[in-house]
């Protein structure tokens, strides 16, 4: 210290002035000499002078480093970035004082770039939690560094409202109440649960829980409440025909905080809802139908970016069902290629954990087989109906009723648990097993050897192909015609898969129908569609003759098959057939096409009954397909389009 210098002053040092804190006027002050730094009065400068120095030393110092979360990004971006880093908290202490200018403890993934910019993140219960959201994010409220292209948590797609807004307008359109949870303030109205009050998403989508437990690994937070409308609406209206998740379980898992601790379980749950909220939308909900969609469409990227770069290395039941659930979801928002991926990606990952091998069964629990089980068949179902409709191929190859018949009996003998010494019959679960068999019973009877003849993908362009003959189609229409019959089921544990089938539908007043409405109209409008594959199919072979004997290769069997599936649909109310989504509208689409091609056959007969019978049939069906879905869909043009094309 200089000689002479008074050992208080009235003025701060340049160190205090610089932070603007108080300063006692020391020699050297106080909070100097206690921070170990050099006091601005033992160096004679100006004021200003010194300022620039102490900035010129600052900006020397090495930056803060920062600790990647190798196994916990933080969020993915649709461009590619790399994911965001935050500080360790030893990082972020000992930055503090050199952080008045870039915030609390911000450490930027790039500090060299200049476009790495830094923010403060706004309060968690303001957020929109449509990323991965990390741990510390929860537990010590961090900020994070924004890097530019990626979305932030108050932030959402300008083109989709947020999740908010979205429930809320759902709500307030639709007239179905989502039944809840079974809890003391819901209300039961026949078969269905509801509650007296919608659950509204607070503040829109998945809000990560301050409750979530820091070992977590890209799991998606979100609460109950914001699931279980949508759960209810699965079991309620889609559980009978997609019969791949346990009832209780879900519930109880969900309630338990699974989601918080389990990924795939989370995207599970994310993409059923998704499903529920898009595909068994009936005529009178359809005003809410955009805010479904982006609902949705939020739910699909949350529980994608809940999957890690290794996502299928070890693969479990739940990552494969969750594929399937995505692929339903995709197939209703109208993107037929990204469902055939996510499709893809569930029979690969059904065939990796075994699906389609008996001895995978060997030592399991009968919950866990028939959960197995219903899941391959909804897979091997699935598979080869997108097959045969778009032309792709099939992995679970063969004739699954006879290899797997073993693993039903085992499951069948299961049906009727014991417990405290009370027999539980479960008629939920074997009648969805049975619209699950009859499904696989109908594809099984196609031949897989003249799947390319129904795609016109058998021979090369301008040559003729041999394998679909008279004989062979007449054998694939006895199988598909005998796939539903009448019977019923056979008692004893000897009964096996083929004894389950039926064609009588349940508003016809058979007093033991095996299939419930829903389940038989899938399996009727499946099979009439096949007959129409099939009749396509010796339509462009050349094999067609209005004088043979056998009716399915008659010019008229399309018209005759588009009248019955016609009467049929009209016995059945409109919601049944909406259950299905887009997929059952598209097969209809494709039974009344038939009925076009048949009518451009017939052009050139004068007098063909068949020409005057498939102009009514075809009016008949504009008014059924706008009719279904409130005609929110493409069918109806492109099926008037088809019909004008021809001119007559």
């Amino acid at each position: 210290m200089m000689s002479g210098t008074p050992s208080k002053t009235k003025t701060a040092c340049d160190q205090c002035r610089f932070r603007k804190l108080r300063c006692d006027g020391g020699f050297p002050c106080g909070r100097c000499s206690k921070l170990e730094f050099e006091c601005s009065f033992n160096t004679k400068t100006s004021r200003n002078r010194r300022i620039e120095q102490l900035r010129e030393q600052r900006s020397q110092l090495p930056p803060p480093s920062a600790s990647f979360h190798e196994h916990e990004p933080e969020h993915e971006h649709d461009g590619g970035q790399s994911p965001m880093l935050v500080d360790d908290e030893s990082d972020r202490q000992e930055s503090t004082d050199l952080g008045s200018k870039l915030g609390d403890g911000v450490a930027c993934s790039l500090p060299a770039s200049d476009d790495c910019l830094s923010h403060v993140s706004p309060p968690l219960s303001q957020s929109i939690a449509l990323q991965g959201s990390h741990p510390s994010l929860v537990t010590e409220s961090r900020s994070v560094a924004a890097i530019p292209g990626s979305m932030s948590f108050d932030q959402h797609d300008p083109e989709v409202p947020p999740l908010r807004d979205a429930i809320a307008s759902l709500h307030a359109g639709s007239p179905y109440d989502a039944p809840s949870h079974p809890s003391t303030d819901a209300v039961v109205t026949g078969s269905t649960l509801v509650p007296r009050e919608f659950p509204v998403l607070e503040h829109g989508s998945f809000s990560p829980s301050s409750s979530r437990p820091a070992a977590c690994r890209r799991c998606i937070a979100f609460d109950e409440s914001e699931v279980l409308p949508w759960l209810n609406i699965f079991f309620d209206r889609l559980y009978s025909t997609l019969p791949i998740v346990n009832h209780l379980a879900v519930y109880q898992d969900v309630m338990n905080g699974r989601q918080d601790t389990d990924a795939n379980f989370a995207t599970m749950i994310l993409s059923l809802c998704a499903l529920a909220l898009i595909q068994p939308v009936f005529k009178a909900e359809y005003s809410s139908m955009p805010t479904r969609t982006a609902l949705a469409t939020k739910m699909l990227r949350s529980a994608l970016q809940a999957r890690d770069f290794d996502f299928g290395e070890n693969i479990t039941l739940e990552a494969v069902v969750a594929s399937f659930f995505m692929f339903a979801a995709l197939y209703g928002l109208d993107r037929p290629k990204a469902a055939w991926l996510r499709l893809r990606e569930a029979v690969e990952g059904g065939q990796l954990i075994g699906l389609h091998q008996p001895e995978t069964y060997q030592g399991l629990s009968a919950d866990e087989k028939s959960q197995r089980f219903r899941l391959f068949l909804i897979l091997a179902v699935t598979e080869r109906g997108y097959a045969l409709q778009r032309n792709h191929y099939i992995s679970f190859i063969g004739q699954h009723m006879e290899k797997m018949n073993d693993v039903y009996k085992a499951i069948s003998a299961n049906a009727t648990r014991k417990i405290s010494n009370i027999l539980i019959h479960d008629s939920r679960n074997v009648t969805a097993m049975q619209g699950l068999l009859q499904l696989m019973r109908l594809f099984d009877s196609v031949d897989e050897d003249v799947i390319p003849c129904w795609n016109r993908s058998c021979s090369p362009p301008l040559t003729s192909c041999a394998k679909l003959t008279v004989d062979r189609a007449h054998k694939v229409y006895d199988a598909i015609a005998n796939a539903m019959k009448f019977g019923s089921r056979q008692d004893g544990d000897d009964a096996d898969m083929s004894s389950f089938f039926t064609t009588i539908s349940p508003v016809s007043g058979s007093p033991t129908p095996e299939l419930n409405d829903m389940q038989w109209a899938d399996c009727f409008v499946l099979q009439q569609w096949l007959l129409i594959r099939l009749w396509v199919s010796c339509l462009t072979h050349d094999l067609l003759n209005e004088d043979s004997e056998l009716t399915f290769i008659r010019p008229s069997f399309s018209v005759v098959i588009a009248e019955n599936v016609l009467q049929q649909c009209q016995r059945l109310d409109a919601s049944v057939l909406e259950v299905h989504g887009i997929g059952m509208v598209e097969r209809i689409h494709d039974i009344a096409l038939g009925v076009v091609m048949a009518i451009q056959h017939c052009r050139d007969t004068d007098g063909d009954p068949t020409t005057h019978r498939g102009h009514a049939t075809l009016q008949r069906y504009f008014t059924l397909l706008q009719r279904l879905r409130n005609g929110e869909h493409s069918f109806t043009l492109a099926l008037r389009e088809a019909y004008e094309s021809t001119g007559i």
